[in-house]
């Protein structure tokens, strides 16, 4: 449980850091600066480019954040279903249900 805590107090710091290079780039990207062109000119695709990695990084490390964050909550509840020590990363037990097909091999 410490362990799935201190991630999600990382990954805070990374959500509030590409955060930043999110709005920093979509300024740079829409706006466009002097250096580096205006509207559809001037390295418009690389700027684009620029921008939609930093939208992504943001994106996935807020939903690592998120996840955390429930399986905090959901070890942390009463009623929470978590299997293993309170001091370990929690273990959820899920069913799963697993069809392997026969399939055949031509020669």
């Amino acid at each position: 449980m410490r362990e799935l805590v201190t991630y999600r107090s990382r990954l805070r710091k990374l959500r509030r850091i590409f955060a930043y290079h999110k709005r920093l780039t979509g300024q740079i990207f829409f706006e466009g600066t002097p250096q580096l062109g205006v509207g559809k000119k001037q390295s418009y695709h690389q700027r684009k480019r620029l921008y939609e990695a930093c939208e992504r990084l943001y994106s996935l490390c807020d939903m690592h954040y998120e996840l955390c964050g429930d399986l905090v909550e959901g070890c942390t509840k009463p009623m929470g279903r978590c299997s293993g020590d309170r001091d370990s990363v929690p273990r959820f037990e899920v069913p799963i249900r697993i069809v392997l097909r026969k399939e055949t091999v031509r020669p």
